[in-house]
């Protein structure tokens, strides 16, 4: 046979079928626009960018931000040459830990301690971790945070004279920790039964706790201190950790003289029956709900107004940039009226971009926040929240405003919120509500509650608040379903909010909200160990960022991405 002939026979034949192949399939052609005229002409939309300067972005004190923590007790005083002198200081009750308290007959007061072990502290410059500080004590005269929860309230009623024994001082290494003094104390041994059978508001008449705060620095610096607020109770070994006081005393008890003592926690929001704590075999380590009055006191209101080549960030309750909803809604109208009706757009991306500008020396990049994410503050009736408009734990789909260094700049999104501002009526609409505050936000590690039946309520209890908060927004709109699936937006975004009660957001609510929410919370939790982004109000800040006149031409900057329904 001739192997050598076959072989190209063979090889002739699988060329012609390749080509017969390649020939096939070169004939077919793909139609992008098949089934395009069957899309009817309202789903049809133009796609335009625009980056518009911000030039009505303002600076403005963060009124009526809640001063409730419920993880700090905040101590201390800085002062520097732009914002001036900056204090915390804290209100906070001390309430048994047992709902009985049997003193005995003839009780002697021995001593009543305080103890706070130190968290974390903040300096506004390097070398003043270790200054030493002077802490004052004092009673209050009636219950603080309520119902004025403002964290730069002024109307805080207490006695000004020490009610400890000598003067505590503080390093920025140890505990705050000290002892009362006994006239102080022995009020304490005036707790009857009744007392604690009543409500904790009733007890709090009588006991309304104590007013801490720290003595200012002569000149520029100083730190502030924060101390853990919260006690936890071992169920396993029958013991207490963390923050509280210790009344010791002497006293009667079947005729034969005993020493004892008796413990008091921080700032509950009721009492808590320890005794039921016990019974609960299905828990170890278990915490409390506390909730203490942080207070700020400033000086940096005569820089609030319009920004002109600077934007300001202080901590706490001080300044922060503030953009207008009725200068959005200007500054958009402007630009999307070109190529139609702005109230038919569709707000696909909307970020502000906040520009700065480096420092010459990078070690003080600490006085920048991690974040600067935007929140609402909404008044209503009276009561007055700051409520987020990006999901901080859904960064994966919205930017929440982290600080960029490689280009200075913080970028959040807005593009939900501005889509509402474009639909508000110019004659009925309360603006106010919708005006966007750039509030600082930091990682935090932190203890949350564990229990199924506290974590499932507590979520689904903030969820309903962040659902309510937001439909009163939003809620005429429909989410925008009938805009060809932007109604999905929702779904990964606000959606997503429900779980924010367990992780620290509970601090925009106000006092009446607050405790709505926790009212029926169960008082002890297992507790476990957390990260969580949250807002910060308590430690020192002092960032600048370009302004609106900016002369390098770096200036606030609102980039939007919109759709637009073809005529």
């Amino acid at each position: 046979m001739n192997f050598l002939g076959f072989l190209k026979s063979k090889s002739s034949t699988l060329v012609v079928v390749a080509g017969m192949l390649l020939c096939c399939f070169s004939c077919i052609s793909t139609d992008d626009m098949l089934g395009g005229n069957y899309i009817t002409t309202s789903q049809r939309y133009d796609i335009y960018t625009a980056d518009i300067p911000i030039t009505g972005i303002e600076n403005r004190l963060a009124d009526s931000l809640s001063g409730y923590s419920r993880t700090r007790i905040a101590v201390g005083a800085i002062r520097d040459a732009r914002y001036g002198l900056s204090t915390r200081s804290c209100a906070l009750t001390l309430v048994p830990v047992r709902d009985t308290m049997d003193f005995g007959s003839n009780p002697q007061f021995k001593s009543f301690h305080f103890s706070a072990a130190l968290d974390t502290i903040s300096v506004a410059e390097k070398g003043q971790e270790n200054i030493l500080q002077k802490v004052n004590v004092y009673a209050l005269e009636e219950r603080a945070g309520y119902p004025d929860y403002n964290i730069n309230t002024k109307d805080l009623k207490y006695t000004p004279v020490r009610i400890t024994k000598g003067i505590p001082v503080i390093d920025g290494v140890d505990s705050l920790s000290f002892d009362f003094t006994e006239e102080f104390g022995k009020r304490y041994l005036t707790i009857t039964q009744q007392d604690l059978e009543d409500s904790l508001s009733h007890y709090l008449k009588k006991f309304p706790g104590i007013y801490i705060t720290c003595e200012e620095p002569e000149g520029d610096g100083g730190r502030f201190n924060f101390f853990d607020l919260g006690m936890a109770f071992n169920k396993n070994y029958m013991y207490v950790t963390g923050s509280s006081a210790i009344l010791n005393l002497r006293s009667t008890y079947n005729g034969r003289q005993v020493d004892t003592s008796f413990m008091f926690y921080f700032s509950p929001p009721e009492f808590t029956n320890l005794d039921s704590l016990v019974t609960m075999s299905n828990l170890g380590s278990v915490t409390f709900e506390q909730y203490c009055f942080n207070i700020n006191s400033l000086e940096s209101g005569a820089l609030s107004g319009p920004a002109s080549d600077n934007l300001l960030v202080e901590g706490g309750g001080g300044l922060k940039p503030v953009i207008p909803a009725t200068e959005l809604k200007r500054i958009c109208e402007e630009v999307i009226s070109a190529h139609g009706d702005p109230r038919k757009a569709i707000i696909t991306k909307a970020t502000v971009e906040l520009p700065f500008e480096f420092p010459e020396d990078y070690t003080e990049m600490y006085k920048w926040p991690q974040y600067l994410t935007p929140v609402c503050r909404m008044s209503n009736d009276n009561i007055v929240a700051f409520t987020p408009i990006t999901d901080a734990n859904n960064s994966a789909y919205e930017s929440v405003g982290r600080l960029n260094r490689s280009t200075c700049l913080y970028s959040p999104d807005i593009s939900f919120h501005l889509q509402g501002i474009l639909r508000l009526d110019d004659e009925k609409a309360k603006f106010s509500n919708y005006d966007v505050w750039m509030f600082i936000m930091h990682d935090e590690t932190i203890e949350k509650s564990g229990a199924s039946y506290a974590s499932t309520y507590n979520s689904a209890l903030s969820q309903m608040y962040y659902y309510n908060m937001m439909n009163s927004m939003y809620g005429g709109y429909g989410g925008y379903g009938g805009y060809g699936g932007y109604g999905g937006y929702g779904g990964y975004g606000y959606g997503g909010y429900g779980g924010y009660g367990g992780y620290g957001y509970n601090d925009y609510y106000t006092y009446y909200m607050m405790m709505a929410m926790y009212s029926n919370l169960t008082a002890a939790t297992e507790s476990t160990t957390s990260t969580s982004t949250m807002i910060d109000k308590d430690r020192y800040y002092c960032a600048t960022l370009n302004g609106p006149n900016a002369s390098n031409g770096r200036v606030p900057t609102l980039r939007i991405t919109y759709a637009m329904p073809k005529e």
